[in-house]
């Protein structure tokens, strides 16, 4: 799972690369002058509705984008901030990927249990588009 994860999340962050901030719509560079110091960089794969309360959603393209550390770590569930960063997220992923695709994440998913087999797929799969979009080969984004 783990491996699978970090190939998605590293596939997500360089697809998404020079975009602003999914939810708080900061540029690049000054995401990058404020966090750039934070370990792992100033930039996450946020996932518009959580892994832990729709992991069938886990591995969704339109579920992640990249998102500031500050906006992905937020604060507490049930704070203003959370409530303000969810808002603004929902707002730009309208805009990015429409409305439809937006009310389909929020609907109803089958539940998923991912085999061994199935995670080390994925995990292959974007390594894979990872490399194709550094190389610029990839034309994989389904924004509207």
């Amino acid at each position: 799972m783990k491996k699978a994860q970090e190939a998605f999340n590293g596939y997500i962050r360089d697809r998404d690369s020079g975009l602003p901030c999914v939810s708080c719509d900061r540029s690049e560079a000054e995401v990058n002058q404020s966090e750039g110091w934070k370990p792992g960089g100033a930039w996450d794969c946020g996932h518009y509705l959580s892994v832990g309360s729709h992991p069938e959603l886990r591995f969704e393209p339109l579920n992640a984008h990249r998102q500031c550390k500050s906006c992905n770590g937020g604060s507490g569930n049930y704070t203003r901030k959370n409530h303000q960063v969810a808002a603004a997220y929902r707002a730009e992923l309208v805009k990015r990927i429409g409305l439809e695709k937006v009310e389909w994440l929020e609907g109803p998913h089958v539940p998923k249990k991912h085999s061994i087999e199935d995670l080390q797929a994925i995990a292959a799969e974007y390594r894979i588009k990872r490399r194709e979009l550094q190389k610029g080969q990839h034309e994989d984004i389904e924004y509207a």
